[in-house]
């Protein structure tokens, strides 16, 4: 087989093995968004219903099928299952059919893609419900979108990717950025504005994006929660009081994604 050949059935290799993968590692975020919170263990122990009790067997663990053949159901006490993890199963293969394509002709980067964009929903989902961003999963963030500039640099791209150096500034551009804005609001209003982890996500998206797009992902991030809080308000008839607290890390999540479509389309 030559070299050519062998890069090929790699790379489908890795394609095939990123569709086959999402609908589990949807199953596990869901684990994750719900378990983490609470500080029980993520990776040890066996996967029970929350109602009763029961272990679950292998059959009733299937991703998105076990759901619609239980009916949403457990099968040991009938208590409703949730939507939470078919919803994170079906998101997630339906990332996996966005990014095999959007990577080619790397299947690696397309694994890279759905492991970073999973859990940095699952990131957003927690910071939303709890106001706290799990700090290692964000890390693990980073480090993919390095990783994946060091691939970038061995396959032929449809679209510009930053380089490793700006990569690597973004890192330092968007934690320091973000960790001013912080400082800056504690010395102004006496209080914290923005949590601990939000400069440690904007580094991550950095790592992805490089230092030159950080700017645009600031600004949809703010024009983004500021068109939620003034949609809620005008929904609910309130306004948010000074005291008021709002997850800023789905946003910042929600600007990083637009910038990254802005450059991908030549911004």
């Amino acid at each position: 087989m030559s070299a050519s050949a062998e890069v090929l059935a790699a790379d489908a290799f890795w394609q095939l093995l990123t569709v086959l993968f999402a609908p589990f590692w949807g199953s596990f975020l869901a684990l994750f968004v719900r378990r983490w919170p609470a500080g029980v263990p993520v990776v040890t122990g066996r996967s029970r219903c929350e109602a009763c009790g029961r272990t679950l067997a292998a059959g009733d663990l299937v991703p998105l099928f076990s759901w619609l053949r239980l009916k949403g159901r457990c099968r040991h006490c009938g208590a409703a299952i949730g939507l939470e993890s078919p919803v994170f199963e079906l998101a997630m293969l339906i990332l996996a059919l966005v990014v095999v394509p959007a990577a080619e002709p790397s299947g690696v980067r397309a694994f890279l893609w759905l492991v970073a964009g999973g859990l940095l929903l699952a990131v957003g989902v927690i910071d939303a419900r709890h106001l706290t961003i799990p700090t290692a999963a964000v890390a693990v963030v980073g480090l993919l979108g390095l990783a994946d500039g060091l691939i970038a640099r061995t396959v032929l791209s449809s679209f510009p990717d930053p380089s490793i150096p700006d990569r690597m500034l973004g890192v330092f551009v968007g934690y320091g950025t973000m960790a001013l804005l912080r400082h800056a609001y504690r010395r102004l209003r006496g209080r914290e504005g923005l949590g601990g982890g939000d400069p440690l996500l904007m580094a991550a998206l950095g790592a992805w994006l490089g230092w030159q797009t950080l700017p645009m992902a600031l600004l949809l991030a703010a024009v983004t929660g500021l068109a939620f809080v003034l949609a809620r308000g005008l929904l609910h008839r309130r306004w948010p009081r000074g005291s008021d607290m709002l997850a800023f890390g789905p946003f910042l999540i929600a600007g990083g994604l637009g910038a990254l479509a802005w450059r991908l389309v030549g911004g």
